[in-house]
């Protein structure tokens, strides 16, 4: 690292050279592992590849970058090939995309303030659902959450990194609804035990499987009763999930595990329909 003292500016000498472990890999360091100190075959193979990385200035982890993201990204000065992206449709400083949000944030702020149900719903929600309308052949659309992806696990990793994931040998897909593939919400069989420590060939997430999608509508139907101008009682009948469609939980993706592919509990605060009757007196 060079440091002005004049400016008071400060210039990498290397992209992606670790400067974050404080010189912790320099260059040329020697290391004599001694079995008092705990580390194993594993974590030396892990220290040696940081040092490596870090020497010839590779170590892509934690690396700031001074541009959006995108196919090509700047850091420490350097233009690099964006290799690591969850920008998946390139979209991410696309003019029309950046005009867009840029029109909706003066207009509409950067929150709706609330949930749909109450305060949240926007006359730009409605254009989207007739666009969606329009582009289904269907009189009206209305939209909820699809879920969120189902992430491949082992239920014992051996990796010292800790994100080792099964190999996938076969497809995964289950048929029916999701509601009849409680048991087996994918097909377990797809998977298998990698080898010590070795990553598993099963991507990060699953192609086309997510948890259940939220599908909620709660209804309250009451009534007044007026003794006075200013006292009267309030008689309420509530449901909660009115349509009884409950969310369920995510099925378990740890592969070893007993209940690997099964959905054994609902979705926080997403279970079955519940039925109240309450009485309240305003004075």
């Amino acid at each position: 690292m060079i440091h002005d003292h004049e400016t008071s500016t400060t210039a990498r000498t290397s992209v992606g050279s670790g400067e974050l472990f404080d010189g912790f890999f320099e260059p040329g360091r020697q290391w004599n592992f001694q079995k008092e100190q705990l580390m194993d075959v594993r974590a030396r193979r892990v220290f040696d590849l940081m040092g490596r990385a870090c020497e010839s200035g590779v170590y892509p982890f934690q690396l700031p970058l001074q541009t959006k993201a995108g196919p090509w990204v700047k850091a420490e000065g350097r233009e690099l090939l964006m290799l690591s992206s969850y920008d998946y449709l390139g979209l991410i400083g696309d003019p029309r995309v950046d005009e867009a949000a840029i029109e909706a944030i003066r207009k509409y702020g950067t929150g709706t303030g609330g949930v749909r149900m109450l305060t949240g719903t926007l006359d730009i929600h409605h254009e989207m659902e007739r666009a969606v309308a329009e582009f289904k052949g269907t009189p009206e659309a209305i939209t909820f959450s699809s879920g969120y992806p189902i992430v491949p696990q082992l239920d014992s990793p051996d990796l010292l990194s800790g994100d080792q994931r099964p190999n996938l040998i076969g497809n995964p897909a289950t048929h029916g609804s999701p509601s009849q593939r409680i048991e087996q919400y994918f097909n377990v069989d797809a998977f298998s035990q990698p080898p010590p420590d070795v990553y598993g060939s099963a991507s990060r997430t699953l192609p086309n499987y997510r948890t259940f999608g939220i599908r909620n509508g709660d209804f309250t139907l009451m009534k007044n009763f007026k003794f006075t101008e200013h006292k009267y009682v309030q008689l309420r009948i509530e449901s909660f999930n009115l349509t009884n469609t409950p969310t369920f939980g995510r099925p378990n993706e740890a592969y070893g595990s007993d209940t690997f592919g099964q959905i054994t509990s609902y979705a926080p605060g997403r279970g079955p329909r519940e039925l109240q009757v309450g009485i309240k007196f305003y004075y």
